[in-house]
């Protein structure tokens, strides 16, 4: 493997394990209202990889090399190779294998193939709407960032488009009060690309700043305050991000997120290493595989155990996107790199 940051893959296992405890209610019953209760703020796991990813392509444009003659070309081929293999391999078993066992593919397969679904709330590969919004930020970002030489601008400019996302969840809301189609979930917000960029922009703002943060001795007060901040939005928005609430939720999770970021990013053991590790490694893969594993369970195992159902649910999905990592991604990021060798 290559040479990774412990904190983050700590974060990116959060992440990742917060997401299959959401999607493991298709198919555990009988769950307590405790457990109903906790497992229902999974949703948070893609706010948190929102961050992540904004400061990690952040930090590859701000480290770019000045005198490259074609930064946009190198930049969207990283992006490319890391992220669309996997994605179109998967994509085309919904389409194509998965009605075979039971499951049609319920939506327009068009729009998936060139990352619109999120504007009209994707009825199948739900999960897939996180990855639009990325992609089409980043397209939109490397664009602006190298064509107008964005480097040295005010760090705080980063954080515009959450801003604007607050004002088009404000604008959301006001409207459905006033047609009184208010909707009383963030279900309705979530997949826009302009009411969700909070958590890309803060983790981009962390990039532009790392000189300046990563120099901080004492990050625990930072961690301890991001924790705190954390606590305080869960409670204030609960588990269903209802009404007036998702206005400022993912503004107050990217905050959050970000503080932890920084508390915890010069933690270099990690318990369990090597397992979290190999989690966030295959991350990517585990988010797009959980879904129609737990679907399929949710059919084929019905009468079966939770705790069975639970077990066989993680088991395959890690299995799943281990194969596909060293199957698919890691030998495309290996051409990727031999490709990039080539680019001047």
């Amino acid at each position: 493997m290559d040479k990774r940051v412990p904190s983050l893959d700590l974060l990116r296992a959060i992440a990742i394990s917060l997401v299959l405890l959401l999607h493991c209610q298709e198919f555990v019953t009988g769950l307590s209202n405790t457990s109903i209760y906790l497992f229902s703020y999974g949703w948070i796991g893609v706010d948190l990889f929102f961050v992540l990813s904004g400061f990690l392509i952040g930090s590859q444009a701000f480290n770019s090399k000045e005198n490259e003659s074609s930064p946009i070309i190198k930049f969207l081929t990283k992006r490319f190779f890391r992220t669309m293999p996997l994605y179109y391999f998967i994509l085309l078993i919904y389409i194509f294998i998965k009605p075979l066992v039971g499951f049609p593919f319920n939506d327009n397969k068009i729009k998936f193939f060139f990352f619109l679904q999120n504007f009209f709330s994707p009825k199948d590969f739900v999960q897939s709407w996180s990855l639009c919004i990325e992609e089409q930020f980043y397209i939109l970002f490397s664009v602006i960032f190298f064509k107008f030489e964005l480097k040295k601008i005010p760090s705080y400019l980063w954080l515009m488009p959450g801003l604007f996302s607050i004002l088009v969840r404000l604008f959301f809301y006001q409207s459905g009060i006033e047609a009184n189609t208010l909707p009383t979930s963030a279900y309705n917000y979530q997949f826009n690309f302009f009411a969700h960029l909070d958590g890309i922009a803060w983790g981009i703002f962390l990039a532009s700043t790392f000189n300046t943060w990563s120099k901080y001795k004492n990050k625990m007060n930072i961690l301890a305050v991001g924790i705190l901040l954390l606590m305080i939005t869960l409670i204030y928005i609960g588990p269903n991000n209802l009404n007036s609430k998702v206005i400022l939720s993912y503004q107050l999770l990217a905050m959050s997120f970000s503080l932890i970021l920084v508390g915890l990013y010069d933690f270099k053991k990690i318990p369990f290493g090597k397992v979290i590790q190999y989690l966030a490694t295959w991350s990517y893969g585990i988010y797009l595989w959980n879904n129609l594993t737990a679907r399929f369970i949710s059919k084929a195992l019905f009468a079966q155990s939770n705790f069975l159902k639970f077990s066989i649910y993680i088991l395959v999905t890690v299995l799943l996107s281990a194969f596909t990592y060293y199957l698919i991604e890691k030998p495309t990021l290996k051409l990727r790199n031999n490709l990039l060798s080539k680019i001047k």
